[in-house]
Order: C-alpha cells, then sequence, then structure tokens
C-alpha cells in the first residue's frame, strides 16, 4: 500500500481507526503507521473481544506496537465524563484532542471525521470503520492525527443499550449507557530504526488484511 501524494494530507480508515496525517509525512512513515497499528487491532482480537474484553484487547494491542517500536506514554483508559443528555463519539473525540492540537491540526481532524461521516453507510470505507469500531449495543475506536513530530490518538470505549449504527457520529443518550463512557488519549512516537527491521515481516503478516482494511478516505 503506496499512497500517491507525497507530503501532502491524507485520511485513512484503518479497521476500527481512523487516521488522518498532517502535510509534510511522507508515505512511508505514513505506511508504517497504518501497518502497525493494524497488526496490533488484529492481534489483540484473536486474544479478547474488542467489544466486551476491552481492557484485556488494549493489553494485546499496546503490547504489540511497543514490540515493534512504538513509544507509548499512556495505558489506561479513564472514565469520560458526559454532562450533556446527548452526545456523539466524534464530539468527544474531539473535546479531547483540541487542546494538544494547532487550528490547523484540529482543522484536518474534523475534516477527517466530517468525511468520513459523509459516506453512504454501505461505503466500503464506513462498512470496515463501523464493522470493526462498533457493534450493535458496544464501541470500541480510535481517532488519530499524525503531527510532523509525533502521533495523537483518541481511544473511546462504551456500552449502551441503544441500537447503534454509527459509532462515530450518531446522537447517543447518556441515560441508555451501561456504565462509564472510557477514553484514552495517547501521544506516540514511532522508533523508525527499530520498526525497518520488522517492516517486512509484519507486511508478511498482514498479507491481504492490508488491502482489505487500511482505506483512503480521499478519491486516489
Amino acid at each position: 500500500m503506496t499512497t500517491k501524494l507525497i507530503g501532502e494530507p491524507a485520511r485513512f480508515v484503518d479497521a476500527g481507526a481512523l487516521h488522518a496525517f498532517v502535510e509534510g509525512v511522507e508515505p512511508l512513515p505514513r505506511d508504517d503507521l497504518l501497518d502497525s497499528t493494524l497488526l496490533g487491532q488484529l492481534a489483540a482480537t484473536k486474544v479478547a473481544d474488542r467489544m466486551r474484553e476491552f481492557t484485556q484487547w488494549y493489553e494485546k494491542y499496546f503490547s504489540v506496537l511497543g514490540q515493534v517500536g512504538w513509544r507509548l506514554d499512556a495505558f489506561r483508559l479513564e472514565p469520560h465524563k458526559i454532562s450533556t443528555r446527548t452526545f456523539t463519539v466524534e464530539g468527544i473525540v474531539r473535546a479531547v484532542l483540541a487542546p494538544r492540537l494547532t487550528a490547523g491540526e484540529l482543522e484536518l481532524l474534523d475534516t477527517t471525521m466530517d468525511l468520513l461521516l459523509s459516506l453512504p453507510s454501505d461505503d466500503p470505507r464506513r462498512v470496515v470503520f463501523d464493522g470493526q469500531g462498533g457493534s450493535p449495543h458496544a464501541i470500541n475506536l480510535q481517532v488519530g492525527l499524525r503531527t510532523a513530530a509525533c502521533a495523537w490518538t483518541v481511544a473511546v470505549v462504551l456500552t449502551t443499550r441503544e441500537t447503534i449504527l454509527d459509532p462515530l457520529g450518531q446522537r447517543l443518550r447518556r441515560r441508555s449507557l451501561d456504565g462509564d463512557v472510557l477514553t484514552l488519549v495517547q501521544q506516540s512516537t514511532l522508533n523508525e530504526e527499530v520498526y525497518a527491521t520488522v517492516r517486512e515481516s509484519v507486511i508478511e503478516k498482514l498479507g491481504d488484511r492490508r488491502r482489505e482494511l487500511i482505506l483512503r478516505l480521499e478519491e486516489a
């Protein structure tokens, strides 16, 4: 998987994660992030149910990322206070990341989420993201932005008695939640020298799933 616009802003669905890349991030580190985080998701799903066993799921996910060269600064999901009667996961992501991003980075994050949500529900990119990041009554997804210096990622986990059709954009009722909304915000960097030693192995392990689960939002 090689991107065509070298150094241009880019947006990708990556299984149950949504990633945006600022202008200047080259294709190789872009693909390394997408491949390694996909590997982590797939490995975690092999050992734990993504929606029901999310604590174990994230333990495995972070373990795999650490093994391939990611330096991570947070590992614990924390309760996120919902103060309104209704909310969206999109709104939570924005609220968590807004204080940490520049105005231009926040605009890129917003347009990335808007672009995904503008797609019809049967678009392959929505099918992948909604299916991997949500289930009829639970959500476990990530939204991230790769700047020139690091990667910012927010994970959002929740369960609800409502039926979920759109994990990112659906307006949910606070009173229908089963327990707290949990979030994790992480600032991370990839040691490219370490990752270079495992890059081909990661690509080989992913096989056709790179093509099936990593999908560019912009028209190629």
